[in-house]
């Protein structure tokens, strides 16, 4: 058995989706997976809410291809276009944002070449400033050129809110780009946190609900899906005055006994977490008590009972009574949730809970 691992409960997962979908009946949900399903498992993820989403989203080329080997649900790329694989992403049927009318141009070139058909949903920066079209009259040439192109099928114009205070002020420029477009589009710009606190004005088509379906964010009674887990490697007796760990300025105060875990900075666990954060071992907290180590961390274990060498401590997820999530970490180490789970991308999967 491997030393770390973590557990994807998809339960928790699909209960995640029924609560959004419960709450956005008259909108087709399309499930976020890009950056490994928010450190998920792609894979996992897609298995689990293949017969519920509507539609699949990633960011980059290699995320869909890889997508693709697991669904036949349509599936988005958002972020840039990777021209050397645009083939074979046409010849998937995957969906490509467009961004600017440069892009759009190379692609009508090359499937005036090909004579393939290219799925494409136009991407409008409302105020965010950081990719899509933002120009009016930009847009309008775009528009002709799809309308000039028999291969371009248009098939949705979307948009990102930056921040809630400034949803009202974007959705209203996104209505403007609405009004020069086709009518049967898919409009989407409703993101999980923007999908509960600013209900859309108009009739929004599609969610694109990320966060929320790994168990974080607005909606009630989400559960967060991914649990992490190290194995206890080494179990130590320290004196008073003993150092721990890297330096010189981890000293003990007092007898102590200390459990050595497989995980460290190079695993996801961030450094900034040291000192500050707890892992669970018997269903209590035992608090980190030196630096992060690129592949281990040292905790107090002094008061845990029946502490076996080769059991496994919960760095992320539930144990008895207590518990440790994404945003604990965060609030520790200054950061979101989001980079949190990211982290432990590239953790292998276990079938099963490894400590309770």
């Amino acid at each position: 058995m491997k030393n770390l691992y973590k557990f994807i409960d998809k339960n928790a997962l699909l209960n995640n989706f029924d609560i959004i979908k419960k709450d956005n009946e008259n909108s087709l949900i399309c499930s976020i997976i890009k950056a490994n399903a928010y450190g998920h498992d792609i894979k996992e993820v897609i298995f689990a809410l293949n017969e519920k989403t509507d539609y699949f989203a990633v960011f980059s080329f290699d995320e869909a291809i890889k997508a693709r080997k697991y669904t036949n649900k349509p599936i988005l790329t958002l972020g840039a276009i990777d021209f050397s694989r645009l083939d074979k992403i046409i010849d998937k049927n995957i969906e490509i944002a467009i961004i600017c009318k440069n892009d759009l141009e190379k692609i009508i070139k090359k499937v005036k070449k090909t004579g393939k058909k290219c799925v494409i949903h136009l991407k409008v920066d409302t105020g965010m400033n950081r990719i899509g079209i933002k120009n009016f009259n930009e847009f309008k040439v775009i528009l002709n050129l799809i309308e000039s192109c028999e291969n371009i099928i248009l098939k949705g114009i979307f948009t990102h809110i930056g921040s809630e205070q400034n949803a009202k002020r974007q959705i209203d420029r996104f209505n403007i780009f609405i009004k020069q477009s086709p009518v049967a589009l898919l409009k989407h710009y409703a993101s999980s946190n923007i999908s509960v606190t600013n209900k859309p004005t108009y009739a929004n088509s599609m969610l694109r609900i990320g966060i929320a379906l790994y168990g974080y964010g607005r909606y009630e009674n989400l559960i967060p899906v991914m649990s992490v887990y190290a194995k206890i490697i080494s179990v130590n007796n320290i004196k008073k005055g003993e150092l721990i760990g890297y330096g010189t300025k981890h000293r003990a105060k007092k007898e102590m006994k200390t459990a050595t875990i497989a995980i460290g900075y190079a695993d996801g666990l961030m450094r900034c977490y040291s000192k500050k954060g707890f892992v669970l071992i018997n269903g209590q907290k035992c608090k980190i008590v030196a630096d992060i180590c690129m592949g281990m961390t040292i905790v107090d274990i002094s008061k845990v009972k029946d502490i076996k060498v080769n059991s496994f401590a919960v760095i992320l997820g539930q144990s008895g009574n207590q518990k440790i999530t994404a945003q604990d970490i965060a609030k520790n180490c200054g950061t979101s949730e989001y980079e949190i789970l990211t982290n432990f991308s590239k953790l292998s999967c276990t079938k099963r809970k490894l400590a309770t």
